[in-house]
């Protein structure tokens, strides 16, 4: 979504911190879409769900993985003295 225009967009450090701030609470609602969605693959169609989340449960492991560390992200790069600096957070928005 707009996290991949982070670098593009934002030139200085302001546009940055602004494009930050106006996507920031996304990843929640993303989150709360993929759980619900699971929740109704469940109850509407049982073989798509046990194919699909048991055969690639790996995969689905690594995307909820990615939504935690992308919420990690968002709040933890501008809190001050954080040991890896913004940069390092801002790589896994």
């Amino acid at each position: 979504g707009g996290q991949s225009m982070l670098h593009s967009l934002g030139r200085t450090e302001d546009e940055k911190k602004l494009l930050v701030n106006a996507l920031g609470r996304k990843w929640e609602y993303t989150f709360t879409t993929l759980v619900t969605f699971g929740g109704a693959f469940f109850a509407s169609f049982p073989l798509f769900y046990s194919t699909s989340f048991g055969g690639a449960y790996w995969v689905w492991m690594i995307i909820l993985f990615c939504f935690v560390l992308q919420a990690v992200s968002y709040e933890f790069q501008s809190k001050p003295g954080n040991i890896f600096g913004k940069g390092t957070y801002r790589a896994f928005l």
